[in-house]
């Protein structure tokens, strides 16, 4: 009997290239890259405030790694949007970020509440 085996690094590396092939199809139609070392906090940005939700949710995960005050406001803006999906994982991911130990600043300061 055959018997294939999989390198578990190929593996593992095949798994993380595939969860950012997104982004990286959506830089490409904004006609930009990632570079390597450099953080794509912009371009995440730039995916979770489109049109489309499906690049807004999958930027979701990521963003909460970088809370600067330009990814904070946006969740808060994200959080009084119409879209009640996007508004859930936006309250979910400021929830995550807050629970980590960063003080979040009152939505009032972005013109919120």
């Amino acid at each position: 009997m055959f018997q294939s085996f999989i390198d578990p690094l190929s593996f593992l590396l095949g798994l993380i290239a595939a969860s950012f092939f997104w982004l990286i199809e959506f830089a490409g139609k904004l006609g930009m890259g990632i570079s390597p070392g450099v953080p794509a906090t912009d371009i995440l940005l730039q995916a979770f405030k489109s049109e489309d939700s499906q690049y807004s949710l999958a930027a979701l995960p990521y963003l909460k790694y970088t809370p600067n005050e330009g990814v904070i406001k946006e969740l808060y803006n994200a959080m009084y949007n119409d879209d009640p999906e996007l508004r859930e994982a936006a309250y979910n991911t400021l929830w995550e970020i807050g629970a980590s130990g960063v003080k979040l600043p009152h939505p009032r300061q972005y013109g919120f509440g």
